[in-house]
């Protein structure tokens, strides 16, 4: 019996404690400070079509030379976190501050945005009613619907949809566009 209408809509119901080792962790810039996941288990059954290669998001990094208030974080964790070590990127690596969930959460808490593909990730912040931009495969998850660009699941999540099958390349034109118009940029 449940509904669009009828499903209750989140804004937040995980909080961080007041007090941990790592809530001071990330030196915030001025700017926006923005997590980054770009890949799922790789036991998903849905994984090749759901993780992003690493190097699709190089117009995130191109992106970061026009806009210098952009300051991204490696929230990647798993074999992909990896992906960065050998590559000259943008990126300020947390791995090593991540041991599970609950620290991840922790670093969440102190970024202002999280772009993230279909993860445990997205539904963690979503869940901490972050600002969360959720990169979507052309068929997604049953969770996220179709046709739609915010989530009835959680009010904080944007959705970001390939326009065809493998084609991040639309998803991350989409991103890259609404970074360039975010209204924290212009303060």
């Amino acid at each position: 019996g449940i509904t669009l209408e009828t499903i209750p809509h989140s804004t937040g119901y995980l909080k961080i404690p007041v007090q941990h080792a790592l809530q001071n962790i990330i030196n915030k810039h001025a700017g926006l400070n923005i997590g980054i996941n770009w890949a799922g288990s790789k036991l998903h059954k849905n994984d090749k079509n759901r993780s992003i290669k690493f190097e699709y998001l190089q117009p995130l990094w191109d992106l970061q030379h026009n806009i210098p208030h952009l300051h991204f974080y490696s929230l990647q964790y798993g074999k992909s976190a990896t992906d960065i070590k050998n590559i000259t990127n943008p990126l300020i690596d947390l791995l090593p501050h991540i041991n599970n969930l609950f620290d991840t959460a922790i670093l969440i808490d102190q970024l202002d945005l999280i772009i993230t593909v279909d993860t445990a990730l997205a539904h963690l912040s979503g869940a901490m009613n972050k600002p969360t931009w959720v990169l979507l495969p052309f068929a997604p998850d049953f969770r996220w619907l179709l046709n739609r660009t915010d989530s009835p699941w959680y009010s904080s999540i944007r959705l970001f949809r390939q326009s065809s099958a493998q084609n991040w390349q639309s998803a991350l034109t989409d991103v890259c566009s609404s970074l360039s118009n975010s209204d924290i940029l212009k303060q």
